[in-house]
């Protein structure tokens, strides 16, 4: 990967996360003094929020999208192969019935939940919709990445990347995969607070750097490197790939290297 296709994924990668952020800001921002115990159960305020929902949900999904697209241009050409074909260089559009069922699942669990809907029901329903609204905008990005590498024949596929050093245990293992996911590969699953993109791969180059890292990472957990020391409630048994990484991160993780 050159440097330019590099700052270019990047760029976008910290752009679609600070604008999907805001998604749910501005929605608890619209309804957060607004809430009352029957707010979501009366139709005509429910379908309010719910079109609140949709249409931020709608311009961020567009705005990441068309973004992801210039990263790939800009990729693309930076990897040698010259402009995008007209017929690639489309934006796509979130769907609106996918959007409104996940909220309205979302909502009707919360509701379903008690038997008489309070104000703090209304308010948890509103924080989880907005953290759901978050990763639905940030699709936009990933979707667009995927369906365009799919359809261009000069892609060899896609992989996941984010910051490893403030991703998740869960990402990082499916980042340290490098680029295995094929040009027919449509799996892209985000959790709430989820900072991962999708990028373009159009070189067999093997894993990128920092997959390499994350995954020799892994495989020293998996081999033993780290174990709780004496004294602990775990003494002697292996660290998971969960506290090792918080370990590692919080500056301890040479307290537990296990002796040769």
């Amino acid at each position: 990967m050159t440097p330019e296709e590099g700052a270019a994924w990047e760029a976008l990668r910290v752009s679609v996360a600070a604008r999907s952020s805001r998604v749910g800001s501005a929605l608890e921002g619209l309804w957060s003094g607004r809430m009352t115990p029957g707010t979501l159960t009366a139709s005509a305020t429910r379908s309010a929020f719910l079109g609140d929902v949709l249409a931020l949900v709608r311009e961020a999904y567009g705005a990441n999208s068309l973004e992801a697209l210039e990263a790939y241009r800009i990729a693309r050409a930076a990897a040698g192969l010259g402009p995008l074909p007209a017929t690639l260089d489309r934006p796509a559009s979130a769907n609106p019935d996918r959007v409104l069922e996940s909220v309205e699942g979302i909502v009707t669990a919360r509701l379903d939940a008690e038997d008489t809907p309070t104000l703090r029901t209304a308010e948890q329903a509103l924080a989880a919709v907005s953290a759901r609204a978050v990763s639905l905008a940030a699709y936009g990005s990933s979707d667009q990445i995927i369906r365009t590498v799919a359809r261009d024949r000069d892609a060899v596929g896609w992989e996941r990347y984010d910051d490893v050093g403030e991703t998740c245990s869960r990402c990082l293992l499916l980042l340290a995969r490098g680029p295995v996911y094929s040009a027919t590969s449509s799996s892209f699953a985000r959790h709430p607070h989820c900072t991962c993109g999708a990028r373009a791969v159009f070189t067999d180059r093997g894993p990128s750097p920092e997959a390499r890292e994350a995954y020799g990472f892994y495989a020293a957990v998996q081999r033993g490197e780290f174990r709780y020391p004496e004294g602990h409630r775990l003494e002697g048994e292996r660290l998971s790939f969960r506290a090792a990484l918080a370990a590692q991160r919080a500056g301890t993780l040479e307290s537990f290297r296990a002796s040769a």
